[in-house]
C-alpha cells in the first residue's frame, strides 16, 4: 500500500529506523494508530502506516503447507505421547 508516509521513506531510506525503533517514530508522528484499534481518532489513509514485512529477513526456506500440516500433526502427536508418558 503506497501513500505519502510510503513515498516519503522511498525517497529518504536513510530516515528509516530499525524495527522497534519506527514504530515508536511512526507514533510520536500520528501516523500508526494500529495500537488504539478500530476505534482511534486521527486515522489520516494518506499517511497512516502498518507494520509488515519486519519478519521476511528470518525466512530462508519456503516449505509447502502440506509439508507443514504433516509436521504439525507429528509434532503435536509427540507432545501428546511425552504427556502421556509423564502421567504414567
Amino acid at each position: 500500500m503506497r501513500n505519502e508516509t510510503t513515498k516519503h521513506y522511498e525517497q529518504h531510506p536513510e530516515e528509516l529506523k530499525p524495527f522497534p525503533d519506527q514504530l515508536v517514530v511512526a507514533s510520536a508522528e500520528g501516523i500508526l494508530h494500529l495500537p488504539q484499534g478500530d476505534e482511534a481518532e486521527g486515522v489520516d489513509p494518506d499517511r497512516e502506516c502498518y507494520p509488515a514485512g519486519q519478519g521476511v529477513g528470518a525466512i530462508d526456506e519456503l516449505v509447502p503447507a502440506g509439508d507443514l500440516v504433516r509436521r504439525f500433526v507429528d509434532e503435536a502427536e509427540a507432545a501428546l505421547a511425552r504427556s502421556d508418558a509423564a502421567r504414567a
